[in-house]
């Protein structure tokens, strides 16, 4: 069992080794010298720090307006016909209708106030884009003409940048909100294994001696395939760079909190990036023996596509 895992953290240093070998920026060795090109220096990894901190940032805003949408639309599928708005929304509504907001040369009337108020509110909803906008004024048109000031209620959903539990729907079914967002994990789950499968270095059609020098270790083949596993599962920036911060936006709103969300976040990436580890070394065995390496290059084309 002992010399298992010592083969079996060889070779998964040596593909963490190649895959640095191949990412030029990340390397530190000053002394090797290069004959056709320089050697990019400090600038070259600080861009590659911040296409990773912008790839991250990128998903963690758009994630959180994913969840704030689902909340949203959750929090108005509780109470059918109503309309819920922020706070400063009410209170501006209760002036117009009060008469204690002042009028002035283009709003002269109450009906041109009122739809100011609507338009300002449908701008400030994080989930909603150019399109979505109408859409929500006419609602809340119709709400007002159907049940006046009593049909619009303050909404408990937090409209923030930055992921909060303000921005999670706790409703009587929470269906409501995980049966949305598990439809979007699993567009990025599909998406993210069929590019651990594709994504990597290696064309599925061109085999080399890698395998064959693998087999001369005096191991059992389950050993060799757990390494190739492993190897394929933690060398997956892309991957971990897209999972984990979606996973913990989901687990951070939900009420986990940043901590315990970032290790949840990182238990699911790890189970994700399991599996297309496994379909990966699925597809290398697997595919080379049953389909012609042109039908294996269409396959991995057509993955690839989807991804």
């Amino acid at each position: 069992m002992s010399e298992t895992w010592r083969v079996v953290k060889l070779i998964g240093a040596l593909e963490a080794r190649r895959w640095w070998n191949r990412t030029p920026l990340l390397r530190r060795d000053k002394t090797a010298q290069r004959g056709a090109t320089q050697r990019k220096g400090a600038p070259a990894k600080l861009l590659l720090v911040a296409v990773s901190f912008v790839l991250c940032s990128n998903v963690l805003n758009s994630a959180t307006r994913i969840v704030y949408g689902v909340a949203c639309a959750a929090e108005r599928a509780s109470a059918p016909g109503e309309a819920f708005i922020a706070r400063e929304g009410l209170v501006w509504l209760d002036e117009i209708l009060a008469g204690e907001r002042p009028t002035g040369i283009v709003l002269s009337t109450k009906e041109q106030q009122l739809d100011e108020l609507f338009e300002f509110t449908a701008r400030n909803e994080l989930a909603l884009d150019r399109d979505d906008r109408g859409a929500r004024v006419a609602e809340l048109r119709r709400v007002f003409a159907a049940r006046g000031r009593s049909g619009f209620h303050e909404t408990r959903i937090a409209a923030e940048l930055w992921p909060s539990s303000t921005q999670w729907f706790a409703g009587a079914d929470p269906l409501t909100m995980l049966a949305p967002l598990a439809i979007v994990a699993l567009v990025l789950a599909v998406s993210v294994l069929c590019f651990t499968v594709v994504g990597s270095d290696r064309d599925l059609a061109r085999s080399d001696a890698t395998f064959e020098w693998w087999f001369t270790f005096p191991v059992p083949t389950r050993a060799l395939l757990l390494a190739r596993i492993l190897g394929a599962t933690l060398v997956n920036p892309f991957a971990w760079l897209l999972l984990t911060p979606f996973f913990l936006v989901l687990f951070w709103c939900a009420g986990h909190g940043p901590y315990l969300g970032l290790l949840l976040a990182l238990a699911a990436a790890l189970y994700l990036t399991l599996w297309g580890g496994c379909l990966r070394v699925v597809a290398e065995l697997g595919l080379r023996r049953y389909l012609s390496p042109r039908r294996v290059s269409q396959v991995q084309a057509g993955l690839e596509v989807l991804s």
